[in-house]
This record gives structure tokens, C-alpha cells and sequence, in this order.
């Protein structure tokens, strides 16, 4: 596949975290089995519940009606409720263990090592723009190994910023931190609504991870893997 070069003149690249850097169901889905757990759906199924059910909390949290810890075990209930699986206390705090534990062992791909390793030999700048809790989020970067491509100062997340994205402060908090012009700017990330529809309202070219093979969407350049994601960035940075 040949990506026309939109703008070469790309100073900044950012990055979102979950589900663009790793694949977030491996984590949920090795969760569900340590725990034996039985859904009735398939497991990308009901990983999309939890992550409607995720995101609910998420915005609980954002709103300061619900605390982050009880988040966690919130999202579970409403998961195991959606799906008549018998539960108690114990069983939330397993899950939620589990799941922490595999978030802590998640690895970066060949191929998203590659992308790195060509933007940092490109002399590229790099960051990092994520929703969720400092640490959570902190911890699968240091997982990733991230810091040796960006350094931590370049981590931005949005507990810590105090706004999350779509916000716009949050993307601007970054272009101010790098004094770079949003249409010298790359945002390269899954969700249309946090990711790409923001960064495009404010002149930012955008590079949407449509794993889902979503239609009708705007976006400067779009890909669906890894490996077209690599092929997208070695023709505009090679």
C-alpha cells in the first residue's frame, strides 16, 4: 500500500497508549482465564463490553463521583452483571489482580520497535498522551520499555495534567511543552472520539489505528495493523 506524503515537514510525533502501543485485550483475555472465568459471548465481545463498562467508570472518576480504586472493581461488577456471572467480593479483588499483574507483563512488538527505532534515527520528537491513572499508566509504559525511545518528562497523562482527552488543553499542554505547530504535528492513536477527531479539530495531522475497520471517518492517513502502520511511517520519515 503507497501512503502519498501529506506533509513532510513532521516535527513531533504523539502517541496514544492503550491499544495503539499493545494490544489491550492480551492482558483482559489471560485475566479471564487465570480467574476461570465463562462468559457466554466471545472473548473480543465481551472485551468490548468491558471497555464500555471502562469507560463509564473512567468518567466517574473524571467527574469525582466515584474514587479510582473503587473504579477498578466497579468496571468488573458491571461486567459480570451484564453476563449473570455469579460473583462476590473475592472475586473482584482476583480479577482485578490478575489483570493488574498482566498489564505489568505486556511487551512491545518488533514491529512498533522498528517504528521507534526509525522515528529516533530520524532525529523525530516523541511523546506520549494518554488517558488513566498516573501510576496504571506509568507502569505499562516502564512495561513497554518506552524510555528508550521517549524520555519520562515526555509521559504525558491525563491524571496528572488534570484534563484528559478530547480536551483540547491536553493536546495543547504537549505542543506548548515541544513550542511545535499543530500542522507540523503527527497524533497517532485508536479511538476516533479521544485521538484523532480532537487532534484534526485543531490542525494536527492524524494517523488513526482503525483496528475495528470502522467506515466514513476522516483522518490524514489511516492503517488497521502494525505492519501498516510501519509501511505509513517509513514512507513519510525514509
Amino acid at each position: 500500500m503507497i501512503y502519498p506524503k501529506r506533509n513532510a515537514n513532521i516535527e513531533l510525533i504523539i502517541f496514544d497508549l492503550d491499544n495503539t502501543l499493545y494490544d489491550t485485550i492480551e492482558p483482559f483475555e489471560k485475566m479471564v482465564q487465570s480467574c476461570s472465568l465463562t462468559f457466554s459471548d466471545k472473548i473480543n465481545t465481551v472485551f468490548k463490553q468491558y471497555s464500555v463498562f471502562s469507560e463509564i467508570a473512567f468518567q466517574a472518576v473524571q467527574r469525582k463521583e466515584m474514587p479510582l480504586e473503587q473504579s477498578y472493581s466497579y468496571r468488573f461488577r458491571l461486567l459480570l452483571e451484564h453476563y449473570h456471572v455469579p460473583y462476590n467480593m473475592d472475586t473482584l479483588k482476583h480479577m482485578q489482580s490478575q489483570y493488574r499483574y498482566f498489564q505489568t507483563h505486556i511487551t512491545l512488538s518488533d514491529t512498533m520497535k522498528n517504528i521507534f527505532t526509525l522515528l529516533k534515527q530520524a532525529n523525530k520528537q516523541m511523546a506520549i498522551l494518554t488517558n488513566g491513572p498516573t501510576y496504571g499508566q506509568n507502569i505499562k509504559l516502564e512495561a513497554l520499555n518506552i524510555e528508550v525511545y521517549i524520555p519520562k518528562k515526555y509521559w504525558f497523562i491525563s491524571e496528572q495534567l488534570g484534563y484528559a482527552k478530547p480536551d483540547k488543553h491536553v493536546f495543547h499542554t504537549v505542543l506548548n511543552t515541544f513550542d511545535r505547530l499543530p500542522e507540523h504535528t503527527l497524533m497517532i492513536g485508536d479511538s476516533y472520539h479521544h485521538d484523532i477527531a480532537p487532534a484534526l479539530a485543531l490542525n494536527m495531522q492524524t494517523c488513526w489505528f482503525n483496528k475495528d475497520l470502522h467506515k466514513n471517518k476522516l483522518s490524514t492517513y489511516t492503517v488497521t495493523n502494525e505492519q501498516t502502520l510501519f509501511s505509513m511511517i517509513q514512507n513519510i520519515f525514509s
